[in-house]
């Protein structure tokens, strides 16, 4: 029984649905290429949603644990696109997720923006979230 959005992240039916979804599409052949969508060379990546929420677990956990399990399996059938979570930024069960926008976009900008002409390049900003993420994984971020 379905008793709420949540329930997209947390019903094992519902989840099965989602991965036969997937499936089906990542193996559809195109009609003009005749090439299956997941050997398509003209696509870059994959999302697992837009914007994914779980409104009733708070700390993200729920959240992470379907984007673990979905980013396994649509890796198990795709190995070889990018692969995003779709999220617009900000936190999920200590994972933390950014993005990149470019100048002329700042009014776009949310907390977890960074805007390119801020920065002087974009291996600068790499180095500074990874040494970020590492001091917030208790390490020394090297």
């Amino acid at each position: 029984m379905v008793s709420s959005n949540d329930d997209f992240y947390r019903n094992p039916v519902i989840k099965e649905f989602y991965k036969n979804h997937v499936k089906t599409m990542l193996n559809r052949v195109n009609t003009f290429t005749k090439v299956a969508y997941k050997d398509e060379p003209a696509s870059m990546a994959w999302q697992l949603m837009n914007e994914p929420r779980c409104g009733v677990d708070r700390s993200g956990k729920t959240l992470m644990a379907w984007i673990n399990e979905m980013a396994l399996f649509v890796k198990s059938v795709d190995p070889n696109h990018l692969l995003s979570t779709g999220h617009e930024g900000g936190s999920a069960a200590g994972a933390l997720f950014w993005e990149v926008i470019s100048e002329g976009m700042s009014n776009f900008a949310g907390p977890s923006s960074i805007i390119l002409s801020d920065k002087s390049s974009t291996v600068n900003i790499i180095s500074e979230q990874t040494r970020k993420m590492g001091l917030l994984g208790g390490t020394k971020g090297k």
